[in-house]
């Protein structure tokens, strides 16, 4: 046993399993399983379309499998034409896309496995098949070992309900990261958070600043985006202006061998603020904080114009997205 004057529960998660049949057939994956395998699969298909789905797609394409990925929209929370590309990009790798498709269940065949599912909007079932199966529909809050009704920790959908503080209905019990209720599921976030919250136990003003989140997807070509997406701004009535440069106009993107992309930044019409930052292309998730470091201290397009990138980097993509906002990028002759 251990005890302590102050408990901060940050179990994590774990998968979530859909409930249709066939789930527990063999050769069916989840994103802990799938990192188990010996041997590359000759075929896999991927349920789900989000983060992980798209991860381990685009990783297992590379290494030789033919992959067929069934899910809703591709990367929902990510700004559309940045998904809309990388589908473009990974179909060219060999993905096969089955999009707007619910998963309904998996079948065992003399070959493999089956999945079958319905499209939205139409009658006909929609059949793929594979080796292996990968489920990547999400994940849940890990929780159900801790006996949290004993103390009497509220929770909500299996989750324990927190405040931004970290704080539960029970004094003295604190809760971080996955196994919070509408939490971001991010490593980094919670890493954020629990620091945080350790720094109010002991008596500290909290020094993360988390209203600037960073969200990265480790596909090949990486996405990375952090702020508002466009069609959050649109939906919110907010105006505002955009740029886009694309990695084919880099030398070192080129040197690479690596063009496949761009940087986009919004920003108000003013430019007085960037509101959001998105990245498609090669290690965009590293260059994404270019962006992040910009919103979260309220810079100015003028003030990341003015500062000096090196050169030949793949942050000058940013450099010149931030240049063409104010109409003066050297390398876009359309600039204006």
């Amino acid at each position: 046993e251990v005890s302590g004057d102050v408990v901060l529960i940050a179990t994590g998660s774990k998968v979530a399993m859909p409930p249709f049949e066939g789930t527990d057939l063999d050769n069916v994956l989840t994103s802990d399983t799938i990192l188990e395998l010996e041997t590359v699969p000759k075929s896999l298909v991927v349920i789900g379309a989000g983060v992980i789905g798209m991860e381990f797609a685009s990783i297992y394409a590379k290494f030789g499998s033919e992959v067929t990925v069934i899910g809703g929209d591709l990367l929902p929370a990510s700004d559309k034409e940045v998904s809309k590309r990388l589908k473009s990009v990974l179909s060219t790798d060999g993905i096969k896309f089955q999009l707007n498709v619910r998963a309904e269940k998996i079948e065992k065949t003399a070959d493999g496995l089956k999945v079958i599912g319905s499209k939205k909007g139409k009658d006909a079932k929609i059949e793929a098949f594979g080796e292996y199966v990968l489920i990547a529909t999400g994940r849940k809050a890990n929780i159900d070992a801790l006996n949290l009704e004993a103390v009497g920790v509220e929770t909500e959908r299996g989750a324990i309900i927190a405040d931004d503080e970290g704080r539960t209905n029970v004094e003295n019990i604190y809760a971080i990261g996955d196994c919070v209720y509408g939490n971001v599921q991010l490593a980094h976030w919670a890493t954020a958070q629990g620091t945080n919250c350790v720094e109010r136990i002991m008596g500290s003003e909290a020094t993360t600043e988390m209203n600037v989140l960073p969200s990265a997807v480790f596909t090949l070509p990486e996405c990375a985006q952090v702020g508002k997406t466009e069609q959050e701004l649109k939906d919110e009535g907010i105006d505002f202006v955009k740029s886009k440069y694309m990695f084919t106009g880099n030398g070192k993107a080129v040197s690479l061998a690596e063009t496949d992309g761009f940087v986009k930044i919004l920003a108000t019409p003013d430019l007085k603020e960037i509101l959001g930052v998105h990245i498609l292309g090669p290690h965009a998730n590293d260059s994404i904080h270019l962006g992040a470091m910009a919103i979260a201290n309220k810079l100015s397009v003028e003030d990341t114009s003015k500062m000096i990138y090196a050169h030949p980097t793949l942050s000058e993509v940013f450099m010149e997205a931030v240049h063409l906002l104010e109409g003066h990028s050297i390398n876009s002759p359309k600039a204006r």
